[in-house]
């Protein structure tokens, strides 16, 4: 057996990451992330604390490297508008891609819905979370303006009002109708502009 080369190390420390966040992120959803020891974490993902420790620095960087992580695959859902030769499909393209993610990254979002909630960690992030989303209102916007929509911030900021409450309600209900929720919303802000 040949050792190992500097790209399968990487790809070894890159797995090992990922999992410490995995179980961090569902041990912080489920049991409120002040309760949630390293050790806790570290058991959970049958590693050393020592290990956890190689990554992160402390608790709050780990927790602060998901909420980053979260934000930026949030922010790839949305990304900058383009020229299109037909806004609104790319629009209804958006929100589909939005609506793939709550179910592909179900976990994620629980752990988002439940850990903003708690108000220690909400006093840490409000500043940046308020400057992220309104960095996504505007993006938003720019897609009601390219559909050419009347008061496309205000349906932007109603628009993402809606996702919050949606992905609230979906973690809280497991029968959530999501396809049907999704289809509602394409229907009635984004092709009720065309009549």
């Amino acid at each position: 057996m040949s050792p190992r080369t500097e790209n399968q190390f990487e790809a070894m420390r890159m797995k090992s990451r990922e999992n410490i966040i995995s179980v961090a992120m569902n041990l912080f959803a489920a049991n409120g992330y002040h309760t949630s020891s390293i050790a806790q974490i570290a058991k959970s993902a049958n590693i050393s604390k020592g290990l956890i420790y190689n990554y992160f620095a402390s608790k709050e960087e780990l927790l602060d490297a998901i909420i980053k992580t979260g934000f930026a695959e949030i922010d790839q859902m949305l990304p900058p508008v383009i020229e299109s030769e037909n806004p609104r499909a790319t629009m209804v393209s958006e929100i589909e891609t939005v609506f793939q993610n709550y179910q592909s990254n179900f976990e994620f979002w629980k752990f988002y819905f439940q850990i903003i909630m708690q108000p220690k960690i909400f006093e840490i992030y409000a500043q940046p979370l308020k400057t992220f989303l309104s960095e996504q209102i505007v993006k938003l916007s720019d897609l009601f303006k390219s559909i050419c929509v009347s008061h496309p911030e205000l349906k932007a900021r109603t628009l993402a009002a809606l996702l919050d409450g949606i992905g609230f309600h979906m973690i809280i209900d497991e029968d959530y109708p999501l396809d049907d929720v999704k289809n509602f919303i394409i229907h009635n802000l984004i092709q009720e502009e065309q009549k």
